[in-house]
């Protein structure tokens, strides 16, 4: 299946968005665009046949970093490269926007995520323990020079 990777709105992406079931309590649109505004940011979309299938959204947090912030695959989708794809095109945006690094991070929740940024050369570089294991959260990041 050949899936197509490239900018979207926060309205194009509310579908999928909310799709989610990992995502027990979804931010609002304004929420979203609150924590974008005023940032340079990339709102990154997969496509199917039109119909958006994984979303990926990252921002500046200074001039040489780029947070990746959150993303996501519908799950009828999951397991054919959608997350990667998503990656590797907002690993090139961030670089060629002259970001040295990215950073994104994960909860041992979500084992499938920490297992692609370690394959795609993404370092551990802290860790917070939370009173559930399953919640701790882990900083990763990458150089992109």
């Amino acid at each position: 299946m050949s899936y197509k990777y490239q900018k979207a709105t926060i309205a194009e992406i509310v579908k999928v968005y909310r799709s989610i079931p990992e995502f027990s309590h979804f931010k609002s649109l304004a929420d979203l665009k609150k924590r974008l505004a005023g940032k340079p940011h990339l709102i990154l979309a997969a496509y199917d046949c039109g119909e958006v299938v994984g979303f990926k959204i990252g921002y500046g947090k200074n001039n040489r970093e780029f947070y990746s912030w959150l993303g996501a695959v519908n799950p009828t989708h999951r397991g054919k490269g959608v997350a990667h794809g998503l990656l590797n095109a907002q690993e090139q945006w961030a670089k060629t926007q002259g970001f040295q690094i990215i950073s994104v991070a994960s909860t041992n929740r979500f084992p499938s995520m920490m297992r692609m940024l370690l394959r795609q050369h993404y370092k551990i570089v802290n860790f917070e323990q939370r009173s559930n294991p399953d919640n701790n959260k882990i900083h990763f990041s990458k150089s992109l020079i």
